[in-house]
């Protein structure tokens, strides 16, 4: 992946916690990013395996 393309899934990935956190349904978040709800599901699994490993 290159250094473009890695900014360009973190900015996306930003967009979509900010958009969850302000209580939009996965469906409403995907429809505003552009995105299937799959990246979202695997956004929201890897946070929570994250904080599982470090609780």
């Amino acid at each position: 992946m290159t250094p473009q393309q890695e900014h360009d899934r973190d900015s996306r990935d930003l967009k979509i916690l900010r958009l969850l956190d302000e209580r939009l349904s996965q469906q409403k978040v995907a429809d505003a990013c552009g995105v299937t709800r799959g990246p979202i599901a695997k956004l929201v699994r890897d946070i929570r395996n994250d904080e599982a490993e470090n609780a």
